[in-house]
């Protein structure tokens, strides 16, 4: 269902997953270890939103190469690498749920605010 001005809440929620992209990436992983593939097929089932290779694959790249994520290739597949949240990505990622909690109910209040 779209609004007057052409907007879903499908795209409301495709614009503040993509925004927090980040956060829910660890999040997702400190669930369970994944690969990038694995945590794009989860999020469409999920929340029916895509995030491309393009965005996801930099995003791990970048968490490995600071220590937050670890990569493994599984035995038996060389090819598919699954990553592993590091104590380091736990403690930031607890902190950023913290910011992401606190700012999305900071958003909740203003646009609830009565007049």
């Amino acid at each position: 269902m779209t609004d007057e001005v052409g907007e879903s809440y499908h795209d409301v929620l495709a614009r503040n997953i993509k925004a927090n992209k980040e956060i829910i990436i660890l999040s997702m992983l400190s669930k369970k270890p994944m690969s990038g593939n694995d945590l794009i097929e989860e999020l469409v089932l999920k929340t029916k939103v895509f995030l491309a290779q393009s965005t996801v694959y930099p995003i791990l790249y970048s968490f490995e190469e600071a220590g937050i994520l670890q990569a493994k290739y599984e035995k038996g597949d060389m090819r598919t690498k699954n990553y592993y949240i590091t104590e380091l990505g736990r403690e930031i990622a607890q902190k950023k749920k913290e910011y992401v909690v606190k700012s999305m109910s900071a958003v909740s209040d203003l646009v609830q605010e009565k007049d």
